[in-house]
């Protein structure tokens, strides 16, 4: 899945709105399409203050990373989240949590685990909605927000 400067607005938006902290769920590992130089500039905008990650990791995909985009674990740890998981069926892009959300329940150790759960295009992929939207539902824990871009 992919975050365009687009989804980066709708990200600070809403971290302007009430700041990031905890752990983020990502439903597939995000190829980020800017630079921390962007990311600081649109902060700026939306007046959403950054952390800097303790140690820069390279973009999964070389392609981006020879054009200086960031990865997905620095971009969540600048927004203020303490730790990034991301969930895919295999682990083609080193996805940290193998699940098929087409099942009817995630593992137990998940259960309200997470304070935001993004989803930027994942749910087209998967056949049966219901199952995935229950297993989004149970890894949220009280009061988290669940964003689908």
């Amino acid at each position: 899945m992919g975050l365009p400067i687009a989804n980066l607005r709708v990200l600070l938006k809403e971290a302007s709105r009430k700041p990031f902290h905890g752990k983020i769920l990502t439903l597939g590992r995000q190829t980020v399409h800017f630079d921390r130089k962007t990311l600081e500039r649109i902060a700026k905008e939306y007046g959403v203050s950054l952390r800097i990650p303790p140690a820069i990791t390279p973009p999964l995909q070389e392609k981006y990373a020879q054009k200086g985009c960031m990865s997905d674990e620095d971009l969540f740890y600048s927004l203020g989240f303490s730790e990034f998981v991301a969930l895919d069926n295999s682990d083609y892009e080193n996805a940290h949590i193998i699940f098929d959300l087409n099942q009817p329940s995630p593992p137990p150790h998940l259960r309200e685990y997470f304070d935001v759960i993004l989803d930027s295009g994942t749910m087209e992929h998967v056949f049966h909605v219901p199952n995935l939207l229950s297993s989004i539902f149970h890894m949220l824990r009280p009061q988290g927000r669940i964003i689908q871009l």
